[in-house]
């Protein structure tokens, strides 16, 4: 999978997009890895990995057209928009603990 950070956020904001991996700009583009075999890996794999994902979580919020929308719920069954932003490095810290990579 392909994605391309949200072209019409720099135009609207004037603002540069940067992302965790210092990507920046309209014409940047990103390639989702594939799973790492927990087995056989290391931390520069895991840490590979994880920036990647952040950086798909980062392109989503970046698409968002009205900054006051990340407050409002989407639906009345789900959290404000605001609450996913550190979802996604959350749940992986979860899972890198439970795992037994990281011990605090």
């Amino acid at each position: 999978m392909i994605v391309r950070i949200c072209s019409n956020y720099m135009s609207e904001t004037g603002i540069k997009p940067v992302i965790l991996t210092g990507r920046s700009g309209q014409e940047t583009r990103f390639r989702s890895m594939k799973p790492l075999d927990l087995a056989t890996t290391n931390k520069s794999q895991i840490k590979a990995y994880f920036e990647n994902t952040y950086d798909f979580d980062e392109n989503l919020f970046l698409s968002i057209k009205d900054p006051s929308s990340i407050y409002q719920s989407p639906n009345r069954l789900r959290l404000p928009i605001v609450f996913y932003y550190g979802h996604t490095a959350a749940v992986f810290v979860n899972k890198l603990f439970i795992a037994g990579f990281i011990k605090e």
